[in-house]
């Protein structure tokens, strides 16, 4: 991680989102990121961009090293539709 980059764990996902008026516990955070990181894994499997086999799917989306790839890849793309 560079230094500019935040390290956020479930907890504080979770508070965040409480605080947004979304209640939200972190077992129920940590729920939504993997599917949602399934969800970028398949599709990236389908479209033959990662090579791997769909049953490594679900430990790919559980890497916490892809996780934030994924997260690099979002935030970049957000300065380039602003």
């Amino acid at each position: 991680m560079t230094e500019k980059q935040v390290e956020v764990d479930y907890r504080k996902i979770a508070a965040s989102m409480t605080a947004r008026g979304y209640p939200l516990n972190h077992s129920s955070a940590r729920n939504y990121v993997l599917r949602g990181m399934n969800k970028i894994t398949d599709r990236l499997i389908q479209e033959d961009i990662l090579p791997i086999k769909q049953s490594k799917c679900e430990l790919v989306s559980r890497s916490a090293s892809f996780q934030d790839c994924v997260g690099e890849l979002l935030f970049a793309s957000s300065f380039r539709h602003s």
